[in-house]
């Protein structure tokens, strides 16, 4: 059975807190003017006069040749490195809000469903940016910037497309979204066969045979061991290993000084696990690279316990098949008028 069939009766799990920033920084500059009373039907139907004018690459990949219009009263924006300039809609009585990560968002739902139908969908969001990796390690994603002002109260919009589409959400206190994919995968993979939904590093760990496929929701093709090989030097299910070596910038993970990814990659190779390298130091040849491995090794150890994912976390699961549940009233909620031929 290809990737493709296993999804179709399987399960999706999208990563929705890593996906949220992807496509807010396709659509940076996309606003909504929000009608301060309900709208008239005829309001609601009526085409907008702003095109969404997006230069992002990215944007382009969302879009496609019949989407690159808005519906009503949609504005945007154009900034540059010199300043801003702005095209505003001639209506009154309207409170504007940034929608550009919502549109994205639901864009790229259309398409998903559209592409794995008759299908379950699982929303992983993040609770909150305190998890359990806080107090292994108090430096953990501390470089992070804060929520930009304009995603942040788009959040909670994009959760409710995300019922609106019939996905089941799925958030729990202390934990990331990664987590609740990794224990959904441990749990349904055998039964089902999961599709995960994220072009996600960390993810690439869970991808095994035809059982757990990871598809880049963007680019719109399945991130295969093939590209994992590629790109870290082993085999899935040991890319943890090298991560807990060479340390992640993003996540502000430290790794061993001095040691990089083919080192780190053939020491794995060799040795099969971050474990039994550190059992048999004395069986890898005088070097500076040794003696940085014999000295920070405990640095490495911490560092696989902030990159392991959680798989034993207790998440309720009832099978189901994603529904559309008052999805086409939403886009006119927002204006989303050129997505309605696309919602059921």
């Amino acid at each position: 059975m290809t990737a493709e069939d296993k999804s179709k009766s399987g399960v999706n799990i999208i990563d929705v807190s890593g996906f949220i920033y992807r496509v807010f920084y396709a659509f940076p500059s996309l606003s909504y003017n929000m009608p301060l009373s309900k709208p008239s039907e005829s309001e609601l139907q009526q085409e907008g006069d702003c095109g969404l004018q997006l230069k992002s690459s990215e944007s382009e990949l969302l879009l496609g040749d019949t989407e690159r219009r808005s519906g009503a009263y949609l504005e945007v924006r154009e900034h540059s490195s010199t300043g801003s300039t702005q095209q505003e809609t001639d209506c009154g009585g309207f409170e504007k809000r940034e929608v550009g990560a919502l549109y994205g968002f639901c864009i790229v739902m259309l398409k998903l469903t559209s592409r794995f139908p008759n299908s379950m969908f699982i929303a992983a969001c993040d609770h909150s940016r305190q998890t359990f990796r806080n107090e292994i390690y108090d430096g953990y994603k501390a470089n992070r910037a804060t929520v930009p002002e304009a995603l942040l109260p788009q959040i909670p919009l994009i959760k409710e497309a995300c019922s609106r589409f019939g996905f089941v959400m799925a958030e729990l206190p202390g934990f990331e979204a990664d987590d609740i994919i990794a224990t959904y995968t441990s749990m349904l993979r055998h039964r089902y066969g999961v599709n995960i939904i994220s072009s996600d590093k960390d993810l690439m760990q869970l991808i095994c045979d035809d059982q757990v496929t990871l598809y880049d929701p963007v680019k719109h093709r399945y991130i295969t061991e093939e590209d994992v090989i590629k790109k870290f030097g082993v085999t899935p299910d040991k890319v943890l290993d090298v991560l807990a070596i060479i340390g992640d910038d993003a996540d502000n993970i430290p790794g061993i000084t001095k040691i990089g990814q083919k080192t780190a990659a053939a020491w794995i190779n060799e040795f099969g696990s971050l474990e039994n390298l550190i059992a048999n130091l004395e069986k890898l040849p005088p070097s500076k690279r040794r003696t940085s491995l014999a000295e920070e090794a405990h640095i490495a150890v911490m560092s696989k316990k902030l990159v392991a994912l959680r798989c034993d976390l207790d998440l309720p699961f009832e099978y189901k098949v994603a529904t559309q549940n008052g999805l086409s009233d939403f886009f006119k909620l927002y204006g989303f008028n050129s997505l309605l031929k696309m919602a059921d």
